[in-house]
């Protein structure tokens, strides 16, 4: 509940279809980020880096349990960010 949907990158001849009533019940949010420089990405790490930024990480999974991290996701029940590795 309350949770935002995310577009990164370019969707040029991409079309996505999108549920309006998922977004809807669910107090969501949809927010487009644009490009992200090296620079800022470094600045966002080093944030992290000297403890001023603390992301929450619900948990780490493996790739392979992308299945299982997007049924979390869309059951409303993480808190905080399912990451994804590759092994």
């Amino acid at each position: 509940m309350g949770g935002r949907y995310v577009f990164v990158g370019q969707l040029l001849k991409q079309q996505i279809s999108i549920n309006p009533a998922r977004i809807f019940f669910r107090r969501a949010q949809l927010l487009g980020v644009g490009s992200v420089r090296a620079d800022q990405l470094a600045d966002a790490v080093r944030l992290v880096q000297q403890g001023k930024v603390h992301p929450r990480v619900a948990a780490v999974m493996p790739l392979s349990a992308v299945a299982v991290a997007h049924a979390r996701a869309e059951t409303g029940s993480v808190i905080g960010r399912n990451v994804l590795i590759t092994q």
